[in-house]
């Protein structure tokens, strides 16, 4: 599920975000890396943030520079909404602006309630939720 989520991230969000690419590992671990090292970032947060399904970097249509902190499960729960908040939070100390994003074949009813609450992105089976401004 995981690898479909990362190969389609563009299809799915290309309604509403243009420039969408998934950060490579490799990418976002040397940029967390730079950050703890210039000590604008704790390592222990640098650590969380690596525990992200994906992140995906993207603009708005107003051409503001998203990132996109995602969890993907196949039955997300509120567990997964709150890692996602959590570790966009944590992202949001380095970048203009970090969305949680939670992906999954379905939600459960507390987690829906919970992304909603949290301002959590939720996609499921091609369908996506985006938070009330």
């Amino acid at each position: 599920l995981e690898l479909l989520y990362r190969e389609r991230a563009a299809a799915i969000l290309g309604r509403r975000l243009t420039k969408v690419r998934v950060l490579a590992s490799h990418d976002l671990a040397d940029f967390l890396h730079q950050a703890v090292a210039e000590g604008r970032l704790a390592p222990a947060d640098r650590e969380e943030i690596l525990e992200a399904d994906l992140v995906v970097k993207g603009r708005t249509g107003e051409g503001e520079e998203v990132h996109l902190v995602w969890e993907v499960s196949f039955a997300v729960g509120a567990e997964d909404v709150k890692r996602a908040s959590d570790r966009a939070r944590r992202l949001a100390r380095l970048v203009p602006r970090a969305i949680p994003v939670v992906a999954g074949e379905w939600v459960t009813p507390e987690a829906e309630y919970l992304a909603e609450r949290l301002n959590v992105v939720q996609i499921t089976d091609g369908k996506i939720v985006w938070p009330e401004p």
